[in-house]
């Protein structure tokens, strides 16, 4: 979630009427929202953004689904429509924009520059492949992360994270084990902060918290007092962010502990 200056830096959660899942993989709009939206998708129409490649939707009532490992439809699509592509492919399937509503669609069912989108995946839809386990170690006491490589450390930071300081609070840096869900890596604008962020890992699907950079403005310069408390995910300075994004893959360990 995003950073806290003096006032609340957040960016707007969105969620799905779906119960939560251990992966549920939209990738999240993250951090403080309004309570009113953490029950249900934002209805609001609104155009697809400039901030990603655009496709076209191919098919009438094409399903708009939670993740490739959950095909629960969240709504169903007019074709025609313009879309932001957020992810891959990967499974086949790209994540993409529907107006307000992240979600996943089936790549024969997409168009992008004017072709069919393809279904192999690519580098953009990373998975492990290790002798080793990669995976991420957040200390809630000391705000340490860590990148591992099974027991040894491959590169260590100092984090901002939530002001909630509760063990499980819907503001809070949730102790647990999570697991990495999605990505968006160029500079994105969030209304509800009135800000930008860049290098988004989502994690934590019930409170829609990830690692993200410092708060930025369009040009993406960084905040007075974007590196401050986040409404729960995990922010971090520019190269260290930079770093945990390469070093990230889809369905990594992230472990949040004392």
């Amino acid at each position: 979630m995003c950073s806290l200056g003096d006032e609340t830096m957040g960016i707007r959660k969105q969620a799905v009427a779906t119960p939560v899942t251990t992966r549920r993989s939209f990738v999240k709009r993250a951090c403080a929202s309004s309570l009113a939206l953490a029950t249900g998708i934002a209805t609001t129409a609104q155009p697809a953004s400039a901030s990603g490649p655009i496709g076209y939707v191919d098919v009438q009532g094409a399903e708009l689904f939670v993740h490739p490992t959950n095909l629960s439809a969240i709504l169903y699509m007019d074709a025609g429509t313009p879309v932001d592509i957020l992810y891959g492919p990967y499974n086949g399937m790209y994540e993409i924009r529907y107006y307000s509503t992240d979600g996943w669609i089936w790549a024969e069912y997409l168009s992008i520059g004017g072709s069919a989108a393809s279904s192999g995946n690519q580098d953009s839809a990373p998975t492990a492949n290790y002798s080793e386990e990669h995976w991420i170690d957040v200390n809630r006491t000391s705000g340490l992360v860590r990148l591992m490589i099974g027991d040894g450390v491959a590169g260590a930071f100092w984090g901002s994270l939530g002001f909630d300081s509760s063990d499980y609070g819907f503001y809070a840096t949730a102790l647990g084990t999570y697991y990495i869900y999605g990505f968006k890596h160029w500079l994105h604008y969030t209304a509800w902060a009135d800000a930008w962020i860049t290098d988004w890992v989502a994690f934590d699907p019930e409170r829609y918290n990830g690692f993200h950079s410092y708060s930025k403005d369009e040009y993406g310069n960084i905040l007075p007092n974007g590196g401050g408390r986040t409404g729960g995910c995990v922010a971090l300075g520019p190269g260290d962010i930079d770093q945990l994004y390469d070093f990230a893959q889809m369905d990594m360990r992230v472990e949040v502990h004392w």
